[in-house]
């Protein structure tokens, strides 16, 4: 009987089911409402952006901060691959007596097929 005693035995803990339910319907309401806040900050920011309350508007502060940041990342983003395209592209300046009429048409050629290539982007984008 010693031996048994001075073993370590676990401890049952009863859970109590009200408790346990009272928990896991606030979790649920709790995820309702953050899904319920992030619906409406996404609608104001939309709106926001399109103007449609002018120049008068309540937001909060910290939330049109971090919207803000989000579009400047994104526009730097997009700076950063126009630049990365233009430093593959070595310019090569060519004398004027060396220069020919079929340069000028190679190069015509050339200006349409990278307008063509920027008109891709813009409508696959």
């Amino acid at each position: 009987m010693r031996k048994l005693t001075l073993k370590s035995h676990k401890k049952l803990v009863p859970l109590n089911a009200k408790v346990e339910k009272r928990e896991a319907r606030r979790e649920k309401k709790a995820l309702v409402a953050a899904q319920i806040d992030t619906a409406i900050e996404k609608e104001l920011l939309e709106r926001l952006k399109k103007g449609t309350y002018g120049d008068i508007y309540n937001f909060p502060q910290e939330t049109f901060e971090k919207v803000m940041d989000q579009e400047e990342v994104e526009s730097n983003e997009g700076e950063e691959e126009e630049e990365e395209e233009t430093e593959g592209e070595e310019i090569e300046f060519v004398a004027d007596e060396d220069f020919e009429e079929s340069d000028l048409s190679d190069i015509e050629e050339y200006e349409e097929e990278e307008e063509e290539k920027e008109r891709d982007r813009k409508s696959g984008s």
